[in-house]
């Protein structure tokens, strides 16, 4: 039986569309890796693991409208293991109060512990082993320099755990070196994400005088 030509040249045109097709997308993806690139966080918490210190400058906004500074220096000793040190100031009470609480309330707390992000409590450490091992981010420019800028919401489980704890976060990570060079936190208040602590880090400067090994 001799073959329909009809169907061969029908054959031949889908082949020649589906290769076309497969061409089309191979550019697309390319271009969506670069614009959203994928940030490992075993990769992250590697490059930080591999400093000598932390310092982050940070605030927190709490909800009675006061705001405070916080300074954490961190010795590193390997991914996911730091000895922090954490201090805040007051910089405006709410109005009417002159005098610091005795007592901190406890999303200061919370918040300025969370800032230690690679350490053993670290918002990295924990999505490692809860098994986020990546996400999504998008390119960006911080301090005038390409970063890659993640957001992303807590496990759930991270949420329960403490009072004031971040309900979400936004990452600004070095492309190059993979270090978090800020973070921003967010607390989910009326259905949307509020920020109520942001920090900024550098790395490997002296650490104080006075810092305590615990």
């Amino acid at each position: 039986m001799a073959p329909d030509p009809n169907r061969s040249r029908t054959t031949r045109r889908r082949c020649r569309w589906w290769l076309a097709a497969i061409l089309a997308i191979i550019p697309a993806a390319i271009i969506f890796s670069w614009v959203r690139p994928m940030v490992g966080w075993s990769v992250v918490a590697g490059a930080m693991g591999r400093q000598d210190t932390l310092h982050g400058s940070g605030r927190v906004y709490l909800r009675d409208n006061s705001e405070w500074d916080c300074a954490l220096w961190a010795k590193v000793e390997g991914p996911g293991r730091t000895i922090p040190n954490t201090m805040v100031r007051p910089v405006r009470l709410p109005a009417g109060q002159t005098a610091v609480p005795e007592r901190p309330e406890p999303m200061l707390m919370a918040l300025g512990q969370a800032m230690d992000v690679c350490g053993e409590e670290g918002i990295i450490t924990r999505l490692l082993a809860s098994g986020h091992s990546r996400a999504r981010g998008r390119r960006t420019e911080w301090h005038g320099k390409p970063a890659i800028m993640v957001e992303m919401q807590s496990p759930a489980s991270l949420r329960r755990a403490a009072s004031g704890y971040p309900d979400a976060w936004r990452f600004v990570v070095d492309p190059k070196s993979k270090l978090v060079l800020a973070v921003s936190m967010l607390v989910k208040e009326g259905g949307e994400d509020v920020p109520r602590g942001r920090c900024e880090y550098e790395y490997n400067a002296p650490l104080p005088k006075g810092f305590r090994e615990q």
